[in-house]
């Protein structure tokens, strides 16, 4: 066996189709890192590898002045594969124990297999150790796994949810796994079922586990995904109870949102007069405003609109079956992420469901003055 220099050594690895593959010594420093060379020119999983001389096996910290210039490349098949053992491997990628993933995987076992249910129903579709990693927030397993060729769609699993990796991961605000994610070519717009609600990724990066919605983390993983061509439109269906009118200024009213309502009768106005289709709405919101006992909104729209006289009561508790992820951001008030949205062609003036919903009536509701703002100001009703 030659030990030549390093920098003078070139490796010539046979592979099991009988090509040659030739690798400088220089580009690699052990054995991992040459499979993983090998990998990256097309030659499957470094777990599937083993490289060779003659009857001697290279372990994956045998040094590259070790090996002899010429190697045989066998490729494994997958090894039989225990329940526990698929068990143990979502285990070691929720917990992102990467010594006890590596050991698993070297066996080799198939990273995509799924378990079925305990009680014998049908199995959940691709409840995969790559959800479980993504779940986890784990950046080092998930790319381990996807080193063992994971598939990018696999889902984390639960008895009621089941979604994407990728829209796991942005749920859970973990930035780093939705990065690798999407740089592994995840789709942005696989669909999945998260705590009762259609989604894609962009969706639950906005919706999130969080009471008081998304965060800075958040908005960092829907800039990523409008970078990656999210679609910002999407529509999902979930059923959803509202509980406020359709009608901007009926909801700011309904909720006490004593500036907002202001805002939207500024935004409202023509001159110095509410054109027809703005009054039509005061009513309404007057009855609003006098039964929960709102007496400075009252006295707004009073003055707003003094000839006002048509009597009118808002809508009752109804039913919404669609939603956008401007809807979505708009009802949490988070400016930033209604920017984004915007600024990727989102559309503010959709029309969400039987009731008439729309980003501006969720804003509206809730409260978030800068939200408003924003959405009248792209709509051209204020500066």
């Amino acid at each position: 066996m030659s030990l030549e220099p390093n920098s003078a050594k070139i490796l010539h690895i046979r592979t099991m189709s009988g090509s040659e593959i030739v690798v400088a010594a220089d580009d690699v420093r052990d054995v991992r890192s040459l499979k993983q060379h090998l990998q990256s020119k097309g030659e499957g999983s470094r777990f599937r590898m083993l490289l060779m001389h003659g009857d001697r096996l290279f372990k994956d910290d045998c040094s590259v002045l070790e090996l002899p210039t010429d190697l045989q490349m066998v490729s494994l098949n997958f090894a039989d594969t225990s329940e526990d053992q698929v068990g143990d491997l979502m285990e070691a990628a929720f917990l992102g124990s990467v010594a006890w993933l590596e050991e698993l995987l070297q066996r080799p076992q198939d990273p995509n297999r799924t378990l079925p249910d305990p009680l014998g129903r049908p199995p959940l579709r691709r409840h995969t150790a790559l959800g479980a990693a993504a779940d986890g927030g784990n950046a080092k397993a998930v790319r381990i796994l996807l080193e063992a060729c994971a598939d990018t769609e696999g889902c984390a699993a639960s008895e009621s949810d089941e979604v994407p990796a990728l829209a796991q991961a942005a749920a859970q605000r973990h930035v780093q796994v939705v990065r690798i994610l999407l740089e592994a070519g995840a789709s942005t717009e696989s669909k999945g079922i998260l705590a009762g609600i259609r989604v894609t990724p962009l969706l639950a990066a906005i919706q999130s586990y969080r009471p008081q919605g998304p965060d800075e983390k958040s908005m960092e993983i829907v800039q990523l995904l409008l970078e990656a061509r999210a679609d910002p439109n999407f529509v999902g269906q979930a059923p959803r109870d509202v509980q406020h009118d359709s009608r901007p200024l009926v909801a700011a009213c309904q909720g006490g949102h004593l500036e907002v309502a202001r805002l939207l009768l500024e935004g409202s106005l023509r001159g110095d007069v509410l054109p027809p289709a703005a009054r039509a709405h005061v009513a309404p919101a007057l009855v609003v405003a006098s039964s929960k006992g709102y007496l400075e909104i009252q006295r707004l729209l009073q003055e707003s609109a003094p000839t006002v006289l048509e009597i009118s009561t808002p809508q009752q508790m109804s039913h919404l079956d669609s939603f956008t992820p401007l809807l979505l951001a708009a009802t949490w008030g988070h400016v930033g992420i209604v920017r984004l949205l915007l600024e990727a062609h989102a559309d503010p003036h959709t029309v969400y469901g039987p009731d008439g919903l729309t980003a501006l009536s969720e804003a509206a509701a809730g409260g978030h003055l800068e939200t408003v703002r924003l959405l009248l100001g792209r709509q051209g009703l204020i500066p």
